[in-house]
């Protein structure tokens, strides 16, 4: 894997569902308790090499995949803690990993390779952050079999997927998937993102909950803070305890 120091690019504002309410999120502090948040890539080669730089490797896949049209694939892009900044093609979110927050961003570079780039971890935590940003974009799925299955009816559909589309967005873990989804259940979509913010805010501090945090938040502030409702037992749920410690296996 080739790794390079790279400034990370920085979350930025983008437009929330339709009808959505955009709730306060706070700003995480990457890496170290007080340290810079990412900066956006600037020309070509390194740049800062500073120990406060980030880091930048490629996700090299085994056929394309097209980071635009999985992006576009369906709504997750628009809740917390996603970014999305269509002008350079990337996407980005706030993580934590081993008890840092941090930031980690993806790029197209052609239709085999990822940039990947982040902050707020050390090179250490390299596998952890491709093995995340490899999740987004579904990479392990080989797309033969859909595009074979496609093509005597279905060419152009077929010619879509061969060329990167076909995929769902994903979030950093399964964890993190069933979540949101049950977040999805009887509501409107501004609905979603409020609830979706309101995890990232408190108890996630800017990234995601964890999925002990969630536990440990408990039923009752779920109804009342994050307003989850009916979906607060199923959060903390023998079910969603069972998905936690998945997660906890998987990373």
């Amino acid at each position: 894997m080739d790794i390079r120091t790279r400034p990370s690019p920085q979350p930025s504002p983008r437009k929330r569902g339709e009808g959505a309410r955009r709730r306060q999120v706070p700003r995480p502090v990457y890496g170290e308790r007080e340290g810079p948040s990412p900066q956006g890539w600037e020309g070509e080669g390194p740049t800062v090499g500073s120990a406060q730089s980030g880091q930048e490797a490629s996700l090299e896949t085994a056929w394309p995949i097209d980071l635009r049209l999985t992006v576009a694939s369906h709504g997750w892009v628009h809740l917390e803690p996603w970014r999305w900044e269509a002008e350079s093609g990337t996407l980005s979110r706030a993580e934590r990993i081993a008890g840092r927050l941090g930031a980690i961003a993806l790029r197209q570079r052609d239709p085999t390779t990822l940039s990947v780039a982040w902050q707020g971890f050390g090179a250490e935590a390299a596998s952890t952050v491709m093995s995340r940003a490899a999740r987004w974009v579904s990479a392990d799925w080989d797309p033969a079999a859909a595009v074979a299955a496609l093509a005597p009816r279905f060419p152009e559909e077929a010619a879509l997927v061969a060329r990167g589309g076909g995929r769902l967005l994903r979030c950093s873990t399964f964890y993190e998937d069933f979540i949101q989804t049950l977040l999805t259940v009887n509501t409107s979509w501004s609905g979603t993102c409020r609830m979706v913010a309101a995890l990232v805010a408190d108890p996630g501090g800017g990234a995601f909950s964890l999925p002990e945090m969630i536990m440990e938040y408990g039923e009752e502030r779920l109804r009342l803070i994050a307003k989850q409702g009916f979906r607060a037992p199923v959060a903390v749920s023998d079910r969603a305890d069972a998905r936690r410690r998945r997660h906890r296996c998987r990373g």
